[in-house]
């Protein structure tokens, strides 16, 4: 329709392309989302040329599009070129240069670029600071992207110091019985599992269970992923019989949910069969 009253190279009909890529990438199928990504960028490339900040947001859109399809390389080019058009258009303490660091921080972690992963995230932080003050969802986000590259560095006291500050302000903006509140008792717990300090880790496990199980379904994934972290916690206790019981419970909602193929489900049932020999 857009097409037939607006014709091919109209920016009404490039917000179309945008809009139909976005749910394609929302549905995972990445293909169809960078197909209409493009379109939509050339359209606008004819009307406005390369500096626009329609443009801008084009490539970040590849860039995340690429980054969901695993291509890293390709991700990173589209949003090196978001970047440069950004800085060029509203400087370095924009909050839509903030977004730009923040995707260039998550495709990094991804690809295991470790280092400049954490820069990027702390440069959104710093800007983000700025124009929002703390307590601010986006701040309480990159709160908890800075822990989770952290974690995966082995960095475990220094990751919950940034999981804390995510939690705090989880609990100041939606409340204590907010399933993102939730999220981040677990992400604690996980931690505190890897310390040893397992009495800390089922306080936070338990927590983030209890309020899983009044937002959610019994058996939704997000309930999986908490009994699968009770289960690792009972597994470093030596307690096998409590290790068996919540990697079951883990397993029975994968399965259910997600299939007997994915690589979650098939994680836990290695886990089940190893204690159970």
């Amino acid at each position: 329709i857009s097409r037939k009253q607006f014709g091919d190279r109209d920016e009404k009909t490039a917000l179309v392309y945008n809009l139909i890529g976005i749910i394609y990438r929302t549905v995972a199928n990445y293909d169809e989302a960078i197909n209409c990504y493009q379109k939509s960028f050339d359209i606008l490339k004819s009307l406005y040329g390369e500096n626009h900040k329609s443009i801008a947001e084009n490539y970040g859109n590849l860039g995340l599009a690429w980054k969901n399809k695993g291509e890293y390389d390709k991700s990173i080019v589209f949003y090196e070129k978001a970047l440069v058009i950004k800085l060029k258009l509203f400087g370095d303490q924009h909050n839509s240069t903030a977004l730009t660091y923040s995707g260039l921080g998550q495709v990094l972690g991804d690809k295991g670029g470790k280092d400049k992963c954490i820069e990027y995230y702390k440069k959104s932080l710093a800007i983000r600071l700025k124009v929002f003050g703390e307590q601010h969802t986006s701040i309480s986000t990159l709160y908890n992207n800075i822990g989770f590259q952290l974690r995966k560095e082995g960095k475990y006291e220094e990751c919950n110091e940034y999981f804390f500050k995510s939690l705090e302000i989880c609990r100041t903006l939606r409340g204590e019985n907010h399933p993102i509140t939730a999220v981040a008792y677990n992400n604690i717990g996980a931690v505190y599992g890897k310390l040893k300090n397992y009495k800390n880790a089922l306080i936070n496990c338990e927590k983030s269970l209890t309020i899983k199980l009044k937002s959610y379904a019994k058996d939704h994934p997000s309930v999986g992923k908490t009994y699968e972290n009770l289960g690792d916690i009972y597994k470093g206790k030596k307690d096998i019989s409590k290790a068996i019981e919540y990697y079951q419970k883990a397993f029975n909602i994968f399965k259910l949910k997600m299939g007997d193929k994915h690589e979650r489900t098939r994680l836990i049932e290695n886990y089940l069969k190893e204690l159970n020999s």
